[in-house]
C-alpha cells in the first residue's frame, strides 16, 4: 500500500475514533447556555500536536534513518565480482 494512501485511511479512522468519543462525552460536560465548542479544544490539539512534531524531530535528529558510519560500496566493484564468480 502507497505511504501517502495509508496516512489518509488512518488520519480518516483517528478523526473518527476521535469524533465518536468527543460525542460521547462532550454532552456531559455541557451546561445550559455554555458553548460547546470554545478556543480551548483546537488550542489543546495544537499543543499535542507540537509535542508530537517535536518527538518526532528529536528521534529523527538523533536517530538518522540512513546508516552514515557504514560507507556504501562502490556499484561498478560488487558486480565485478558477482560476475567473477559465476
Amino acid at each position: 500500500m502507497k505511504p501517502k494512501l495509508l496516512a489518509f485511511f488512518t488520519s480518516v479512522i483517528v478523526i473518527g475514533l476521535w469524533l465518536e468519543r468527543y460525542g460521547m462525552m462532550a454532552p456531559s460536560l455541557w451546561h445550559e447556555g455554555d458553548p460547546i465548542f470554545t478556543i480551548w479544544q483546537p488550542l489543546i490539539g495544537c499543543m499535542f500536536l507540537g509535542l508530537y512534531l517535536g518527538a518526532v524531530r528529536w528521534f529523527l535528529t538523533t536517530f538518522p534513518a540512513m546508516q552514515i558510519w557504514q560507507p556504501m560500496g562502490d556499484p561498478e566493484t560488487i558486480e565485478v565480482e558477482l560476475a567473477a564468480a559465476e
